[in-house]
Order: structure tokens, then C-alpha cells, then sequence
């Protein structure tokens, strides 16, 4: 081959890559993380919530069940059911309909530990909420683990969460909180 030849191959090559790299790519640049819209953990359950007759609260601590009586929520015991806070439990019903998930975490059961989404019903350190409506059936439940520090002050909590069943566990914005102490949730006399 003359060196005329390897010249004008060479610049023919040369070419097609600039070509190459100037020309669109099919493949679609992902999007920056502000552009997603993190999912509700519980879609429709907010317009849901007048429906809402009973709760359920576990957690290694103990548990908690608080029902909606005919004009206000009551802390469920032995005896006659004492008068539960109820902006705090308007505001738990209220965290999990806004409950937005995030991103996905661990699917191992072996480290569902290292974050809290542990069973607490399988000796876990886990808090299962279970938010029954008046047919009794399941209209929300989730294992709330342990709360995640905003990255940056004026951001809502995140904590890591899983269903129960379910392998994945996520990282969810918003942080209901959730006593499993029945104390904890008694309106203050």
C-alpha cells in the first residue's frame, strides 16, 4: 500500500468517527433526579380516608389499636376505649396518603435489619402499620423503618419502608410517625 493510500484511508476513518460522534444517539440521556415524580406508596388512599375505621400499630415495643368511634377516635383496650389524640392520628393517616416512594433499597432479607423494615410480627424492629377501613378490609400497609436525615435543611424526611410480604424495601419521602404504645397515641386529659 503507497503512503498516498494509507493517507486518504486514514482520513476517510477519520471522518466517519467525527460523523459518528456529532450525530444524535438513540439512546435517551437519563432524566436528573428533580424530574421524576417519586410514586404515592398508597394511590387513591387519601380521597379513602373518611373510610377509615380502625388502626393497627406494632412494633417490638408493643402494640397500639386505635378505632374510630362515632365522634372521635379512641385508643382501644380492655376496658372502655380512651379518647386518642386525634391530630395525631389525623396526621399519620395524613403522612401515609402523602407517602411518596423514592428509591428503591434492599430486596435482601438479610438487611432488612440494618434499616428497620424487619417484620415486628417475625421479632423484627420494624413498626407495621395497618389501617383497616368499615368492610374491615386492608386499604393501607407498610413497616416503617428507621427515619433518614434530610440532605439539606427545608427538605421533608425520608425513612426507609417496605410492604409486608414483599421483598423491596424503599426510601420514602415523608416520615409518618407511628408509636406502637398505646400510651402514645391517649389524648392528653
Amino acid at each position: 500500500m503507497r503512503m498516498r493510500d494509507l493517507l486518504l484511508l486514514s482520513a476517510i476513518a477519520g471522518a466517519a468517527c467525527l460523523l459518528a460522534l456529532a450525530a444524535p444517539s438513540p439512546v435517551r440521556p437519563a432524566l436528573p433526579v428533580e424530574e421524576i415524580e417519586p410514586m404515592l406508596a398508597f394511590p387513591g388512599f387519601g380521597a379513602a380516608l373518611d373510610t377509615v375505621a380502625r388502626i393497627r400499630i406494632a412494633g417490638p415495643e408493643g402494640a397500639a389499636v386505635l378505632v374510630r368511634g362515632s365522634t372521635r377516635w379512641e385508643v382501644a383496650s380492655g376496658e372502655d376505649g380512651a379518647a386518642a389524640d386525634g391530630a395525631r392520628v389525623a396526621a399519620l393517616l395524613g403522612g401515609l396518603a402523602q407517602l411518596r416512594l423514592v428509591e428503591e433499597k434492599t430486596r435482601l432479607p438479610e438487611r432488612y435489619g440494618l434499616i428497620a423494615v424487619d417484620d415486628p410480627e417475625d421479632s423484627g424492629r420494624g413498626t407495621r402499620v395497618t389501617v383497616y377501613d368499615i368492610d374491615d378490609r386492608v386499604r393501607a400497609d407498610l413497616i416503617l423503618g428507621k427515619v433518614r436525615i434530610p440532605p439539606a435543611p427545608g427538605l421533608p424526611g425520608e425513612r426507609f419502608v417496605r410492604r409486608p410480604g414483599a421483598a423491596q424495601a424503599w426510601l420514602a419521602r415523608g416520615a409518618p410517625d407511628a408509636l406502637a404504645l398505646p400510651d402514645a397515641w391517649r389524648a392528653a386529659q
